[in-house]
This record gives structure tokens, C-alpha cells and sequence, in this order.
């Protein structure tokens, strides 16, 4: 059987390591305006699976926590990198989260932009492992669009759907493709979940710099969805929030590192 495959791509030449996790839709191509508000490091920007080149031969079998760690620790050992940053936007950020938990020793920074996995998505959760949701959810993304794209108009229509999460709902399902990357990509990850307590007991440990990064007008992750993690790291981190949606929180945060600097 063959075996997973992290692609990824590389962006500066610094004597730092950071290693970058993208959001759901993206590729490792996100993270490439990184480099010149960062030439410190150099940055290895992670395919998530089903996502970019990177591979996963068995889309029906869960990414369990030790896999990723095995991932990562093969990574690390293949770049002879011993420490490390972490970055990651959106979904990637649950990857950071979990990637955190697993080697706090090696890592010195961590930023959270829009992070998901701090605040539990239940809607996620039940559609991924409740079996007869399961099998709901996988009727809709995979064999009738139709009841998917009708469900999301008539939420929208009732007003229990934000108008840019229906809109975001719908770009994402257009496709047989797009549906089909949609369902594997939440059942490959439904048992990966951060520990925030854990993670609190680490960094309380280890002492990193933390910094959660969110966009005043994103429907998708809230600025306020950040509190239960914030509670927890207290003065150990930092939150910053720009005048911009989902989509638009890395460049801003980029231009104020460029202004910070």
C-alpha cells in the first residue's frame, strides 16, 4: 500500500524554520507572500491532504494523531530541523494547534490566524461521526448537489445562514470535485482536534510566543470564538483583530509586520 506524502513549498532562505498550514481550498501557494515580511526564516509550507500534491492513500481511514506526529517527526528529521515556528490560517490552524501539542519542546513562536478547533463546531462534529448524519453527509456531497445547494438557499432565504457563509458554501460544493475534496477532507481530519488544555499546560511550560490573529468582519472563524484559548494563555498571548473578513486576514496581518518592522 502506499504510503503519505507531504508536498510542500519552500519560500526564503533564512536560518529560521517556519512551517506554514493553509486553510481549507487553499496550497502551500498561500503562504508564498511570507518570505519578504519574513527573511529571517525559511518557510516550508505544508499541502494539506487532498489538497495541492500532497498524498493520502487511504481517503475511507481517519488522520489519527499519531500519524500526523509520525508525519512531522520524518519531516523534521529529513530537513534536520530541530526547532522550529509554526503558522497557520483557518483549518491549517488546527493542524498548528495539534503540530504544538505534539513537539512544544522544538517550537518558539506560534501565529493562529483565524484558527480553526478552538471553538467546537458541533454541526462538524455529528456530520463526521454520528453514522447516520455520516451517511447524510455523504449523500449530499457526493451524489446529489442538489439537496445540498436547496438546504443552503432555504437557510439563507429564513435568515439562519449568513449571506457570505451561504456564499462560501456554495463556491466550495459548485463541483463534483470541489464536493468530493469537501468530504474527504472533514472525514480525514474529524479525529484530529487540538487539546486547549493541554496546549495551555505546554505553553505555560515552554513559554512561546503566541499571537491569535482575526478578522473584525469574518463570518467564518469570530474574533470572539478565540476566548475560551485566550482565557486559558492569559497574558501568554497575544490577540490582534483587522478591519477584514476570512479571506483577507493574512494580508493585513503581513502589512502590520511590515510596519512593525
Amino acid at each position: 500500500m502506499a504510503k503519505p506524502y507531504l508536498h510542500y513549498g519552500t519560500f526564503g532562505s533564512g536560518q529560521q524554520v517556519l512551517m506554514a498550514f493553509h486553510g481549507f481550498g487553499q496550497d502551500s501557494s498561500f503562504f508564498a507572500p511570507l518570505s519578504d515580511a519574513f527573511p529571517q526564516y525559511t518557510i516550508y509550507a505544508i499541502d494539506l491532504f487532498f489538497h495541492g500534491e500532497s498524498h493520502w492513500p487511504e481517503p475511507s481511514q481517519p488522520l489519527l494523531r499519531e500519524n500526523w506526529q509520525q508525519l512531522v517527526a520524518d519531516f523534521l528529521a529529513k530537513h534536520n530541523i530541530d526547532r522550529f515556528d509554526l503558522i497557520g490560517f483557518s483549518m491549517g490552524g488546527r493542524i498548528a494547534l495539534v503540530t504544538y501539542e505534539l513537539f512544544a519542546p522544538k517550537i518558539g513562536r506560534m501565529w493562529l490566524l483565524a484558527p480553526d478547533g478552538i471553538k467546537t463546531n458541533a454541526w462538524y462534529r455529528v456530520a463526521t461521526r454520528n453514522r447516520l448524519l455520516h451517511g447524510l453527509f455523504r449523500y449530499i456531497t457526493s451524489e446529489n448537489a442538489n439537496v445540498f445547494h436547496y438546504s443552503v438557499r432555504a437557510l439563507n432565504k429564513r435568515r439562519l445562514l449568513h449571506p457570505m457563509l451561504a456564499k462560501l458554501a456554495q463556491q466550495q460544493m459548485r463541483t463534483p470535485a470541489l464536493r468530493k475534496r469537501v468530504y474527504n477532507t472533514w472525514m480525514l481530519y474529524r479525529y484530529l482536534e487540538p487539546s486547549l488544555q493541554a496546549i495551555s499546560r505546554l505553553v505555560h511550560l515552554y513559554r512561546p510566543q503566541v499571537q491569535i490573529v482575526t478578522g473584525e468582519y469574518d463570518r467564518v472563524i469570530r474574533p470572539h470564538y478565540m476566548k475560551k484559548l485566550t482565557d486559558l494563555l492569559g497574558s501568554l498571548c497575544t490577540h490582534r483583530t483587522f478591519a477584514c473578513g476570512h479571506q483577507g486576514i493574512l494580508a493585513a496581518w503581513i502589512d502590520s509586520q511590515k510596519q512593525d518592522h
